[in-house]
């Protein structure tokens, strides 16, 4: 009987092997309903998102924002992992001007819960289709698939939603 309670209590509820990789992997995971602002700051332009209730908006137009876009992007940040981690070691540092983190290529903050986060995008990688990535006050450096960056990095047209009347059926 004891056996089985241990096990039942606390054997079976420990993450297996792959979630225990897959969470090891974890930079950010924001849901995306708990999300209320998106500030991006990449090359292509700079764009500010707010929601209000379930209808996101672009600051200071006001204009209403393509969901279909904003979920893409916040849909990549739940969770968003990390293909490998860097750290650095006590007799070698890491140099985040080397990554291309200083200065960022460009920065995207989202804000959830009242709690905001900041992420540092840095150049391309030079193996593989990947990009940099750090996490303001963080001092791990990342390297992270480039889908983030190529769905974030649009212009300010991109986000706007171009429909003229919005009908629920």
């Amino acid at each position: 009987v004891g056996i089985g309670t241990y096990v039942s209590r606390y054997d079976l509820r420990q993450p297996t092997l792959e979630q225990q990789e897959r969470l090891s992997r974890e930079i950010v995971r924001l849901p995306a309903d708990s999300v209320t602002q998106l500030v991006i700051e990449l090359p292509q332009g700079k764009t500010t998102l707010f929601r209000e209730g379930s209808v996101w908006r672009l600051i200071p137009q006001k204009w209403r924002a393509d969901a279909a876009v904003i979920d893409r992007i916040v849909g990549d940040l739940n969770p968003l992992a990390a293909e490998s981690q860097l750290s650095a070691a006590a007799d070698h540092p890491l140099d985040p001007k080397s990554f291309g983190l200083v200065p960022a290529v460009g920065r995207i903050t989202l804000i959830a819960q009242g709690t905001p986060t900041t992420l540092l995008v840095g150049g391309t990688t030079p193996v593989g289709h990947n990009r940099y990535l750090q996490v303001l006050d963080r001092p791990e450096i990342f390297v992270v698939s480039s889908r983030l960056f190529e769905d974030a990095n649009q212009p300010l047209e991109t986000f706007r939603d171009r429909r003229l009347i919005q009908a629920d059926p």
